[in-house]
């Protein structure tokens, strides 16, 4: 598994710094986000779909003659953009906490923001497995103008309906009960989202 990661986070390292120099400047020109999450949520989904363009057309071919199990190559993306998103979701808590110049994110809000991605990372890696050719260029374009799309219907609707409850029950609940909410769902989808994709990949040809 270690073997594994280490190729995902190799094969993608270029990305990785590009997305750092976008965090490090956008953090630096302050005025223009005002909570940090929205930026670290946008950069997890981008690596992973990123990572699609970054790898070649034969790398699951040459990955597949290794011995090792279909399922821990599965596992090994989950985990690699999990890690990622950790990483930009924590360092945005932490810019937070230590910078004026942004609102402070709750630890109610990290955990919603953790299940935002969790969501994302339950519907890309089965389409990833179930459309496969075409789907670096479906994923990068399609993934954010669709989701673009979403999340603007879905903001605008939802302040006219005041989130059709939800922000009620958010507002009415402690810290706590959204994170142990938030948490269970997160582990709920993404365990969903693997059993699918290990089933998807396992038979798959190359």
């Amino acid at each position: 598994m270690q073997a594994l990661l280490k190729k995902e986070f190799l094969v993608n390292r270029n990305q990785i710094m590009i997305d750092l120099i976008w965090f490090t400047l956008l953090i630096l020109l302050r005025g223009i986000i005002g909570n940090m999450l929205y930026l670290a949520i946008i950069l997890s989904c981008l690596s992973t779909v990123s990572n699609e363009l970054n790898e070649g057309v034969r790398s699951d071919v040459l990955i597949n003659s290794l011995p090792v199990s279909r399922k821990k190559i599965v596992l090994s993306k989950y985990l690699y953009s999990l890690m990622i998103g950790v990483f930009y979701l924590g360092s945005a808590f932490l810019i937070s906490l230590f910078n004026r110049h942004f609102e402070v994110i709750s630890l109610a809000e990290l955990s919603v923001a953790f299940l935002i991605l969790s969501f994302f990372l339950s519907v890309h890696y089965p389409l990833k497995y179930l459309v496969k050719k075409g789907f670096a260029v479906f994923s990068f374009i399609g993934y954010f103008v669709v989701l673009s799309a979403l999340v603007y219907s879905v903001y605008s609707q939802g302040e006219q309906f005041d989130y059709w409850g939800f922000q009620s029950v958010y507002d009415a609940s402690s810290a706590a009960q959204v994170f142990a909410v938030a948490s269970a769902s997160s582990a709920a989808v993404l365990a969903a989202s693997f059993r699918t994709s290990s089933y998807l990949y396992s038979r798959m040809d190359f």
